[in-house]
């Protein structure tokens, strides 16, 4: 975390990607671009794929690893109470999460360590990313949340969803799936295994087929979205 790069979850950070897409685009003629991002980052290439302009950028669509299916249930989830009663072996993941971010917020002068920490980083985050008086946190995290941008997905999105993820505890490939539907470029996978951003590691052939079966056939697709 930087003062001077303040993270946006997917809505400026699109840009940047959309900027780099088009320099690669300009600099290697013929090779389609694609995206591929992990978690919160899959955040920005749903937020990038909604673009205008990304049709004509990210030929080869994107795929999202463990994306969140709700910012606020992320919200809730992360800053909740990381009990081994309750979450059993989860309650490690949990806990080290709060207390990374705890640790990082510690070194921009504005952070303590424990539950809540999530929501007062996007506290912090708001007020100075500078939009207005209007702009609150809670509207920070409707215009960041994934569901926002599907609808407007220019190229093939996939994303991949486990069953066991102890991040995401809700059933978020449903959820997903549901937000998503209407607009034919997006898709959802739920693995039975895998945990969060684990697919590659617990099933690396068919993850290895998987980017390459999609970043191949995807530049062929063609069209909008079915709805807008």
């Amino acid at each position: 975390l930087s003062r001077d790069w303040l993270p946006t979850l997917g809505i400026e950070e699109a840009l940047d990607l959309l900027e780099w897409g088009q320099w690669l685009t300009r600099s290697h003629p013929g090779h389609p671009v694609g995206l591929l991002g992990f978690s919160l980052g899959g955040l920005d290439v749903i937020h990038a794929l909604g673009r205008v302009d990304a049709g004509a950028v990210f030929q080869a669509g994107g795929i999202a690893i463990s994306p969140p299916a709700s910012l606020r249930g992320t919200l809730d989830t992360l800053d909740g109470a990381a009990s081994f009663w309750t979450l059993g072996l989860d309650a490690v993941l949990r806990k080290f999460f709060q207390q990374a971010l705890g640790t990082r917020m510690r070194a921009l002068g504005i952070g303590r360590n424990g539950g809540g920490c999530f929501a007062q980083f996007l506290d912090w985050l708001v007020t100075r990313l500078t939009r207005g008086p209007e702009f609150t946190a809670s509207r920070f995290l409707d215009l960041a949340d994934p569901s926002s941008r599907f609808p407007a997905c220019q190229r093939p999105l996939l994303m991949l969803a486990s069953r066991n993820d102890p991040i995401y505890r809700e059933p978020t490939a449903a959820r997903l799936a549901e937000k998503a539907k209407g607009n034919a470029l997006v898709r959802v996978i739920e693995t039975p295994g895998g945990g969060h951003i684990g697919q590659p590691g617990i099933y690396p052939q068919w993850m290895a087929e998987v980017l390459n079966q999609f970043f191949s056939l995807a530049p062929g697709v063609s069209g909008p979205p079915a709805t807008r």
